[in-house]
């Protein structure tokens, strides 16, 4: 019965760690990869629209808008860290929680089941990864709505029907 525990624990144990390893990736993608190429996408929309006279209040206008939009992504960011943080740590104490209850019921504790724990947990880990980076560089040969703003969408519809 002790051993059936010690599995239990140990299958929890690799689902947790599982989970906080890919939580923990899933915000430095996010961080390092995913807005730094937003912000260049932005950025390479807006340098290619065409200069016009612009009226003065419209500009201003324009300005302001861009300011309480960053504003908003700003706090909204902040607040998605925040959450994420605190899910990390939730984690991190159940999965002490649960690593005490191998420890308690050592009796049926093998070494091996660890190995083959941690062995499984990397092989998954490896793969989930491998997948989220490989499919969002795949993501990044198409056009979708918003990518490169609305201009762009109306831009390929314009060609299709024109040719």
């Amino acid at each position: 019965m002790e051993s059936n525990k010690v599995r239990l624990y140990t299958g929890l144990f690799s689902i947790i760690f599982i989970a906080m390893v890919m939580t923990v990736f899933e915000l430095l993608f996010y961080i390092y990869i995913v807005n730094p190429n937003v912000v260049f996408f932005v950025n390479q929309m807006l340098e290619n629209q065409p200069q016009k006279e612009v009226d003065k209040r419209l500009e201003q206008l324009l300005f302001v808008m861009n300011n309480r939009e960053q504003n908003l992504i700003n706090e909204i960011n902040i607040g998605a860290y925040v959450i994420i943080v605190v899910e990390i740590v939730f984690m991190l104490t159940l999965l002490s929680f649960v690593y005490m209850k191998i420890l308690i019921n050592r009796e049926g504790f093998n070494i091996y089941l660890l190995k083959s724990t941690f062995a499984s947990s990397f092989t998954t880990l490896f793969i989930l990864i491998s997948f989220q980076v490989m499919f969002f560089y795949f993501g990044l040969n198409y056009y979708y709505i918003g990518r490169f703003g609305t201009n762009e969408v109306m831009k390929r519809f314009a060609d299709v029907y024109t040719h």
